[in-house]
């Protein structure tokens, strides 16, 4: 597995985590439909901006060229389109407003922890 599918799984786990974690907070802190739809687009940005990152980074997608560099793109963006997915479902059924506003003022995978 490269650098980049290592990156993409651990931030799935790390976002979904996230979220999973929420479900002990009472409901006046549950987050809006609208506020998980603006944390898990901020979290696909990043993701999608961190994989751009590491496909131009990997040496060996940098020996395919730009057809291997297109394919894995095109691949963990169907990662990051299922990660958005989970995001959304797991913060509609427990994210709090707390971690919704942090994912959603994200602008690194690396950052991704504080919102725990």
């Amino acid at each position: 597995m490269s650098a980049k599918h290592v990156t993409v799984a651990r931030f799935a786990t790390v976002a979904i985590g996230l979220l999973m974690l929420s479900g002990l907070t009472g409901c006046a802190f549950k987050a809006s439909e609208e506020e998980c739809k603006l944390a898990c687009e901020n979290v696909a940005a990043i993701s999608n901006q961190e994989v751009n990152a590491q496909v131009e980074k990997d040496e060996a997608l940098a020996e395919t060229g730009e057809g291997g560099k297109n394919m894995a793109r095109n691949m963990a963006e169907a990662m990051v389109d299922a990660i958005r997915d989970e995001c959304a479902k797991q913060c509609a059924e427990k994210g709090t407003r707390k971690q919704a506003d942090c994912l959603a003022k994200l602008t690194s995978v690396a950052d991704l922890e504080t919102c725990m």
